[in-house]
């Protein structure tokens, strides 16, 4: 576990797909598990379907039942913004929190 207040940062590369969603899902996990605040960076993925945002989403419930936060590196771009414009987020710009990302469906 990590002291209160310090942050890890999990890179995430390659695709994030079906094929790979087990190893990402513990992946987030084991990095929740060890520390209260996650910083997620997925700019190196170079694909990523549903089944990322479905990981993404269920961490962030996960996180926040926890008093735990998941943050982003940097605004979803690339691989990342595809994703979610093509299952009916909207991206806004600068945004780095789950919160404000799994809150923005398009109607």
């Amino acid at each position: 576990m990590t002291p209160t207040g310090v942050a890890i940062r999990l890179t995430l590369r390659g695709p994030l797909t079906t094929p790979t969603s087990a190893e990402t899902c513990r992946a987030i996990r084991e990095a929740l598990d060890a520390t209260e605040n996650l910083i997620l960076d997925c700019f190196e993925a170079t694909d990523i379907d549903v089944s990322f945002l479905q990981i993404l989403a269920a961490a962030h419930r996960a996180a926040e039942r926890s008093g735990k936060t998941i943050a982003l590196s940097s605004p979803p771009r690339g691989a990342f913004a595809d994703a979610l414009r093509r299952c009916g987020f909207s991206v806004a710009e600068g945004a780095t929190s789950l919160a404000g990302i799994f809150s923005s469906r398009t109607s």
